[in-house]
C-alpha cells in the first residue's frame, strides 16, 4: 500500500493530500484530495493552463462559477473550464473533503500548494494565507496560474510580471522549490 504526501496549512487550517500528481499520470492529470474548514476557501480567479473538476465527497461544497454559486452534495462534481472564473469555499460550520482533479496535470501548481503551505507553518504568510514577501508572492502566482479578475489585476499584472522576473534573477523560486519541493516531485 503506497502513502500519500499530506500537506497541512496552519493559517487556513487546511490539509491537502496528493492522490495522483502529474508525473505519476504521465501528465495527463493532478488529482488531489482537500479538507477545508468552516469559512476557508479562495479568491475568484481563474487558470489559463487547465480545467480544475471539483467532486463533493464529504459536506457540502460550494462553488462559485463564472456568476453562479452551486451547491455540490457528496459525489456531485462541476468542472471550472480554462479560462472560466471560479472559486471554492465552504459556507457550513463542519470540515468539508472535497476532490480536485487538474486536467492536464501541473506540476507546477503542486509545487505551489507545497511552497505556499510550507510558508504557512514557516509563519512567512498573512492572516490569508499570502506570502509575506512580494517575490514569493509573484513566484507562487506564477505556478500556481492563478489569474485573478477584474480591472484592479490588469493592473497589478505588469508588476507582478516584473516581481518574478526579479525572484527569478535573485534565484527566489530555486530556493523555494529547494526548500519544499524537490523532495516530493
Amino acid at each position: 500500500m503506497s502513502e500519500f504526501e499530506r500537506i497541512y496549512n496552519s493559517v487556513q487550517k487546511d490539509w491537502v493530500t496528493f492522490l495522483t500528481t502529474a508525473k505519476q499520470s504521465s501528465g495527463e492529470y493532478s488529482l488531489i484530495e482537500v479538507e477545508l474548514s468552516p469559512g476557508g476557501g479562495v479568491a475568484p480567479h481563474f487558470h489559463t493552463r487547465f480545467a480544475e473538476t471539483f467532486t463533493a465527497i464529504r459536506g457540502q461544497l460550494s462553488i462559485l462559477l463564472e456568476k453562479d454559486i452551486l451547491v455540490l452534495e457528496t459525489g456531485a462534481s462541476v468542472t471550472a473550464k480554462i479560462g472560466i472564473l471560479h472559486r471554492f469555499f465552504n459556507a457550513s460550520q463542519e470540515t468539508i473533503r472535497f476532490q480536485v482533479m487538474l486536467s492536464p496535470g501541473d506540476s507546477n501548481f503542486e509545487n505551489a500548494l507545497r511552497t505556499g503551505y510550507g510558508l504557512a507553518s514557516a509563519g512567512k504568510t498573512n492572516a490569508k494565507s499570502m506570502p509575506k514577501n512580494m517575490l514569493e508572492l509573484a513566484v507562487l502566482a506564477d505556478w500556481s496560474n492563478t489569474v485573478m479578475p477584474g480591472p484592479t489585476a490588469k493592473i497589478i499584472k505588469p508588476v507582478f510580471k516584473q516581481l518574478l522576473q526579479l525572484a527569478k534573477y535573485r534565484g527566489v523560486d530555486q530556493r523555494l522549490f529547494k526548500q519544499y519541493c524537490q523532495n516530493n516531485t
